[in-house]
């Protein structure tokens, strides 16, 4: 290998720890909802057919950010962004977590791994159980959905969930999209009711 090649080839090193770098050194944080801004999703959205989300309240008394889709309002920590319930106006629930849903945690990074538990309820199948999470960022990936095309962050999580007698393992996997602050698609083999995908969005 002559004194060119080896020059080349150290460069070459040198331009990818760089990037690594500028990659960790530049963490995603939590996005700042403004209300107004709007997010559209295909048929579901975290199991409920409702398709259209304004944020009406960006922290409210209880420190939740509120977004509304018709009847059904959707509450997230706003400290974490974290969902921990969507409800119809009335107050029955349609989803929770408790305390929180641990498929996002911020800032993100590519590398970044987190892990939690919550109690989670749905409405339309009358299921609760509880679960613990583990979750990490795995790769930058473009993506189009019916939106349009993303930069995203890649992150898959693992539950392994109980419900009385029975047990198992669902896997999910995400894209955030820092755009636009929003998860733009989100598929779980196993239950396709809790798949979505942005088809719209506003963002003030």
């Amino acid at each position: 290998m002559n004194d060119k090649t080896i020059r080349a080839s150290a460069l070459a090193v040198l331009l990818a720890c760089g990037a690594a770098m500028a990659v960790a050194a530049e963490p995603v944080p939590k996005p700042t909802p403004s209300v107004g801004d709007v997010a559209e999703f295909a048929d579901l959205f975290i199991t409920v057919p409702c398709k259209r989300w304004e944020v009406t309240q960006v922290q409210n008394k209880d420190g939740m950010t509120v977004s509304q889709c018709g009847g059904n309002l959707a509450y997230y920590e706003a400290a974490t962004g974290a969902l921990v319930r969507i409800t119809t106006k009335d107050g029955d629930k349609l989803v929770q977590f408790s305390p929180r849903a641990t498929s996002i945690e911020f800032p993100l990074s590519v590398g970044k791994s987190w892990s939690g538990s919550y109690d989670g309820y749905t409405n339309d199948d009358g299921a609760a159980w509880n679960a613990s999470s583990k979750c990490a960022v795995k790769a930058e990936e473009k993506i189009k959905v019916a939106a349009g095309e993303f930069d995203t962050l890649r992150i898959e999580c693992e539950d392994a969930w109980s419900a009385g007698p029975f047990s198992g393992v669902s896997k999910t996997t995400s894209w955030y999209a820092p755009k636009v602050g929003l998860v733009v698609k989100s598929v779980n083999p196993e239950a396709a009711r809790w798949n979505y995908e942005l088809t719209g969005y506003k963002i003030k």
